[in-house]
């Protein structure tokens, strides 16, 4: 104890001798866990903070404690003689009047329910450096009643003994008999405290703790009957209950409680303060009544203890209630016993969700890091791979003769494998813009039936080399010749859907297998379901299906390729449209079945013209721009000689008078000097980029160029390069690589506006 005391008052000295708000805190986060009572006096008798034991000794909540002072007269403190304990004769005013410890201390204190225990109290000043009069008092103390009750009952034995009064010197036998059996069973629950504490704290599984708290509080107090609840994520919806019931109550042992943090449970965890009722008080209570109606759900009580569970930052996380004493009625000692076991158990649940939480997040960051590692080496195949074949026929065509049917062949082996290139690039440019959350929709009104005839015309190549049969099935109402299927979205981004599911169909199916795309009505929405009789799905990777870079497992990776993006790009998309995509399988070798779900379009909707018919007249304008670039004259800006040189070559062929430069320097140059009609830069070049070289541009008058219509061409592909580039000046951007028609096609919209204005 003297050690202990030492320790405390040494603790306090250091962290309030400079009386800073952090030293405070710092001493008031220790003396939480000290099991004496703690409470910090300051010179004006206000008291500044206490600890949770002297809460519980003293059964007065700290916010009523620092609302007096220490010589405030709510105090109803007393001497060993009885007598009312004089001001001046308190332990912390002789340290302040002192400046010098007061120590072992025995007073008396009436708690708010009457009860009288006793304290032994030590009380220390404290001083700031060079200062003589304090300007705290600390006082630690501890209960005592027990042993004062049996000193005072061995000298009424001894009085009695000499004044030979044997009914006295009887009575004083017996009740000193009593005390000193209270006093074994609470040292014996002291006991028991210490033994649960090591229990529940050497497992980590919140399952073990809760059934560990629930045994021990039983065993310690006594009783026939013990619950413990506890709260999920603040939820007690989702909460743990353990039972604990003694042979008394076997017909009970299959009863499991249901605890929600209502009724007579409320005043517990609401108030995160302990009751201790009889039964009789208990049956009065108006927050028992709706509860003690259903008394044959449960096993019968007898009296009531419960304390709450407390979280570190002060909220509840549930209860321990015991009921049916084996012996009397729950005790004060019984209640601190409990209150004590629940703060150790609020700890001990709360390690262990730290523990799962840590834990989890290890997993995960493990997972990620294996999916990130599979993706960097699968990414580094899959954009590997199409280099061969480009590198290797770009050589033999360099260096050997072959007829025209070889070359065609070769050439489009080239540009098969440049194109698949490409879209592994936009899969994962489009996976950044949906992280980024700045994957954005040019919506009108799309006629489904075009999009999926669309996407089955694209994917008919890969299906008749396989001899794969494609079917299309249109579930109409009321007998419709010519369904549309009419919903509003983005035309372009409901053909990449299409696409992908279509292409993965193709894929997975195995030659001479059926894939069927299947478009009917269903409730207000239309419903795309694509097919396939292929390898289908694991049954443990189905929830995964639609995730970031998953696949089912590196053998499909080897052998089909990608990269894993394409279903999560699909239900970001399908999502996006305000559908829902889902997937479903027997298992491997049953086939496939992806089904996506689409508002209809409604009539009062804004609607613009369909994906088909932009693509129709898009394909329209890119035939009719053969020529359409003659008597044009457009300055090229790249620093890269391969990529400056086709495209001069593709405007050229199409009637323009190019004017092809280096850099951003030489650009200026030419502008001023030729006056072209059209700019077409690339963006990131040395020492000026393309930004740096339109905003000068636009510094210029109208008549030395200012104005003059600009593309920006480039790698640089996100959704905030190209708002960048036209921030910048420029009035569109391209992203390479782009195909011939497609850059045709952007200089002469350019070109037409100039002209037209």
């Amino acid at each position: 104890m003297q050690d202990q005391e030492k320790l405390d008052h040494q603790l306090a000295d250091e962290q309030l001798n400079n009386p800073s708000h952090s030293g405070r805190q710092l001493y008031y986060s220790k003396i939480a866990t000290v099991e004496e009572g703690m409470i910090l006096q300051f010179a004006d008798g206000s008291i500044q903070a206490c600890n949770a034991s002297a809460e519980r000794i003293l059964g007065i909540p700290s916010e009523q404690m620092q609302a007096w002072t220490f010589l405030d007269s709510s105090w109803q403190v007393i001497n060993e003689d009885g007598s009312p304990l004089n001001t001046n004769t308190h332990p912390a005013m002789v340290a302040w009047n002192t400046g010098k410890p007061c120590l072992n201390f025995v007073m008396g204190l009436c708690k708010p329910k009457g009860d009288l225990i006793w304290l032994l109290m030590n009380s220390q000043p404290l001083f700031v450096a060079h200062e003589t009069a304090p300007y705290a008092v600390v006082s630690t103390f501890s209960e005592i009643t027990q042993g004062k009750l049996l000193d005072d009952t061995d000298k009424l034995i001894q009085m009695a003994a000499i004044d030979g009064d044997i009914a006295e010197y009887k009575w004083a036998q017996i009740e000193r008999e009593k005390m000193l059996v209270r006093s074994q069973q609470y040292a014996s629950q002291l006991h028991g405290l210490t033994e649960a504490a090591l229990k529940i704290n050497s497992t980590l599984s919140i399952e073990e703790v809760i059934r560990l708290i629930t045994e021990q509080a039983r065993a310690i107090i006594g009783a026939h009957q013990s619950v413990t609840s506890t709260t999920i994520e603040n939820s007690w919806a989702k909460s743990i209950s353990s039972i604990s019931l003694s042979d008394k109550y076997a017909a009970w042992r299959d009863y499991s409680e249901k605890a929600d943090g209502s009724g007579i449970y409320a005043c517990v965890c609401q108030m995160n303060r302990p009751m201790r009722m009889t039964q009789a008080e208990l049956e009065l209570h108006p927050k028992w009544l709706g509860f003690g109606k259903e008394a044959e759900k449960h096993p019968p009580m007898r009296g009531w203890l419960a304390a709450p569970l407390i979280g570190r930052n002060g909220h509840n996380i549930g209860l321990i209630q015991l009921s049916d004493k084996y012996e009397g009625e729950f005790t004060e000692e019984d209640e601190a016993i409990i209150v004590q076991l629940a703060q150790m158990a609020s700890i001990a649940i709360e390690n262990t969700r730290l523990y799962a939480a840590e834990q989890q997040a290890r997993t995960q960051a493990e997972e990620a890091n294996g999916i990130k590692d599979e993706f960097l080496a699968v990414l580094s195949h899959e954009l590997r791979s199409p280099l061969n074949p480009i590198l290797g026929w770009s050589k033999l065509l360099q260096t050997r003769k072959f007829d025209a049917t070889k070359t065609a062949a070769a050439l489009a082996t080239i540009e098969r494998n440049a194109k698949l290139q490409a879209q592994l690039i936009e899969d994962l440019l489009d996976v950044s813009r949906i992280l980024q959350g700045k994957l954005t929709l040019n919506v009108g009104q799309v006629n489904l039936v075009s999009t999926v005839s669309a996407a089955l015309e694209t994917v008919s190549l890969a299906a008749e080399a396989k001899y794969i049969e494609m079917k299309l099935s249109l579930v109409c109402e009321n007998d419709q010749i010519h369904p549309t299927f009419l919903v509003m979205g983005d035309p372009n981004r409901l053909q990449q859907v299409l696409w992908n599911l279509l292409s993965n169909a193709v894929k997975f199916t195995p030659p001479g297998g059926r894939v069927e795309v299947r478009l009917e009505y269903v409730d207000s929405c239309a419903q795309i379901q694509v097919i396939d009789t292929g390898k289908g799905i694991n049954p443990n990777f189905l929830p995964y299906v639609f995730e970031y870079f998953r696949q089912a497992d590196s053998a499909t990776t080897r052998k089909f390729g990608g990269l894993g993006l394409g279903l999560a790009i699909v239900q970001q998309i399908v999502e996006l449209h305000g559908g829902t995509v889902l997937a479903a399988s027997s298992g491997e070798g049953q086939g496939a079945i992806f089904t996506v779900n689409l508002p209809l379009w409604h009539a009062n909707a804004t609607s613009t013209t369909g994906y088909a018919y932009a693509k129709e007249s898009q394909q329209e304008e890119v035939h009719s721009n053969r020529g359409n670039l003659q008597g044009f004259k457009i300055l090229v800006v790249d620093d890269d000689t391969d990529s400056r040189d086709f495209i001069s070559f593709v405007l050229s062929e199409e009637g323009a008078d190019v004017i092809a430069v280096s850099s951003a320097m030489k650009a200026l140059q030419a502008l001023a000097e030729s006056k072209p009609d059209v700019l077409l830069s690339d963006i990131g070049m040395p020492d000026m980029d393309g930004y740096m070289l339109i905003r000068q541009v636009r510094t210029w008058l109208p008549e030395q160029g200012g104005q003059i219509p600009a593309i920006a061409l480039t790698a640089y592909a996100g959704e905030y390069n190209q708002q960048q580039a036209l921030s910048a000046g420029f009035q569109m951007h391209v992203t390479k690589p782009a195909e011939p028609s497609e850059l045709v096609t952007a200089v002469v919209r350019l070109a037409d506006k100039k002209i037209n204005g």
